[in-house]
């Protein structure tokens, strides 16, 4: 099934490791897909109209994200405010947002990110 979507990724990171990381924001928007019954992001292009895309297609993104996330703490979940990204050098942890679109197409061919 050929498939786009858009993932909003935001993680604490501790190490080097991909262990030594904590993911406290994750989102997928979905831009378009074959299937009619799944949602699409409207877009303006001729050539996304149909269930096969040709062309070039172009699609205003607006995504929403949180203010605050829920994070589980001892007995409770609690809200935090999202953090902003953080990088110093001599820091022991950094906040890293990442932004992927991902475009799925089919079995024959590799999937891109």
């Amino acid at each position: 099934m050929l498939n786009r979507s858009l993932q909003v990724k935001g993680r604490i990171l501790t190490g080097a490791n991909a262990d030594d990381s904590y993911t406290f924001l994750d989102l997928t928007h979905p831009i378009w897909s074959r299937s009619p019954t799944d949602p699409r992001v409207p877009s303006l292009s001729e050539g996304a109209n149909s269930t096969k895309l040709h062309g070039h297609c172009v699609w205003p993104l607006s995504i929403p994200i949180p203010k605050v996330v829920s994070i589980p703490t001892g007995d409770a979940p609690q809200l935090f405010h999202l953090p902003e990204t953080f990088l110093e050098r001599h820091a022991g942890a950094s906040i890293q947002y990442d932004l992927t679109v991902r475009i799925s197409r089919g079995k024959l061919r590799s999937d891109s990110q």
